[in-house]
């Protein structure tokens, strides 16, 4: 009612699990200003959860259909077409409650998602000419290989030493500069001193 030419709407979403237990809220973050690969990729895909979304029928007249070769990011890959043209407007409400399960693609962990991503986004940033997809290349790598060193971290913490050990090889080789992450040295500090020396 108070914008009534509005033609998306995205907000916060709640997360619920089989037995309709809450197990999380993701509170929506985009922002027309920051736009960049870096915040696209950080914040999760557009920023904000898809079921959480509303649109006009025009804009899926204009935009659309999804991309069907795509299996995880169809609806990235559409957010992207639209983002450079259209207004995303934010309400601070919860619009819908996302259903968590074994048979989800969200259990399926990050990588695919984030394969398919890098697939959308090379798209358009393809289009911006040589340099771009230099640039893109090369940030592609360098967070692929920052991603390897969190999970790497995670399987760390649940005692998964060798599996450990391939993702932080592989983000090294990735990207060499991630060595230097605080994510790889806490996990390293809190192994020789504890949490606390982990924290501080």
């Amino acid at each position: 009612a108070a914008h009534p030419a509005a033609r998306f709407v995205y907000s916060n979403c709640t997360f619920v699990d089989e037995a309709e237990r809450v197990t999380g809220r993701r509170r929506a973050s985009y922002s027309r200003e920051r736009r960049t690969l870096e915040y696209w990729w950080r914040g999760g895909g557009a920023g904000f959860a898809q079921p959480g979304s509303i649109f006009r029928k025009a804009l899926w007249e204009e935009f659309g259909p999804f991309d069907e070769s795509l299996h995880y990011a169809m609806d990235y890959d559409f957010w992207l077409k639209m983002r450079e043209r259209v207004e995303f407007l934010y309400l601070d409400d919860d619009l819908a409650t996302y259903r968590l399960h074994g048979e989800a693609k969200t259990s399926e962990g990050w990588r695919p998602f984030a394969e398919e991503r890098l697939r959308a986004m090379r798209r358009y940033w393809g289009a911006r000419g040589p340099w771009a997809r230099v640039k893109f290349a090369m940030l592609a790598q360098m967070m692929m290989g920052t991603q390897m060193l969190a999970e790497g971290a995670q399987a760390w913490r649940r005692g998964e030493r060798a599996r450990a050990l391939r993702c932080w090889v592989e983000g090294v080789v990735r990207n060499p500069f991630c060595i230097l992450s605080p994510a790889h040295w806490r996990v390293l500090l809190r192994r020789k001193g504890g949490d606390a020396n982990g924290r501080r």
